[in-house]
């Protein structure tokens, strides 16, 4: 909730464009993470 706060004290325009950014980059890291998972077990097998 402090987030929101922030953003609307500071101006919409660049804490929203860095929230985005950083969601795609952690969201970028976990979908790798999956692959490099997935690659292990068809490797395994």
């Amino acid at each position: 909730m402090r987030i929101g706060r922030k953003i609307q004290r500071k101006g919409a325009g660049l804490l929203t464009a860095y929230e985005i950014i950083s969601v795609i980059f952690a969201f970028t890291i976990v979908v790798i993470e999956i692959i490099r998972l997935v690659i292990d077990m068809l490797r395994k097998k």
